[in-house]
């Protein structure tokens, strides 16, 4: 049995209706997946903010932490964060992340009382400070908003 020429054609131009279609559905489903990726959530992750701030406090603050302290210092900073928010109503509490006194008071006082452990304050205020810098990377916050 031989296939004419006309049939030959339509076959061949439904199949290629057939790939531009598949081609199209594809193209469309990845565009979809590259807009949500926008808006997927920023992960804080405790590993690598860790692993970041180890690698840029200082000299002096690095030979007196091993990295269970900073990681016990991060830790404290979100109990601390955790506190500040508490009783305050959805979008009228004002989180500050960073070395701020109030936190570094908190952090140190709370593993004094609670673990025994006597962490500087300068060098919480360090591993603040450079964990806040991991949080910029992340694109997670934002230089404090000015009043003009």
């Amino acid at each position: 049995m031989t296939v004419s020429s006309v049939t030959a054609v339509a076959l061949g131009a439904v199949l290629a209706a057939f790939l531009l279609v598949l081609a199209a559905l594809m193209v469309w489903q990845e565009g979809r997946r590259g807009r949500g990726a926008g808006s997927d959530p920023i992960e804080y992750v405790l590993d690598d903010a860790v692993a970041w701030t180890i690698d840029r406090i200082d000299a002096a603050t690095r030979a007196r932490l091993a990295r269970h302290d900073v990681l016990r210092i991060l830790e404290w900073q979100v109990f601390y964060l955790q506190q500040s928010v508490r009783g305050a109503r959805r979008g009228q509490a004002e989180v500050v992340v960073g070395d701020t006194a109030p936190a570094v008071e908190y952090i140190v006082t709370r593993a004094a009382d609670t673990q025994g452990v006597h962490y500087r304050p300068d060098d919480v205020a360090e591993v603040l400070s450079q964990q806040g810098s991991y949080l910029e990377s992340l694109g997670a916050i934002a230089e404090p908003v000015r009043e003009v």
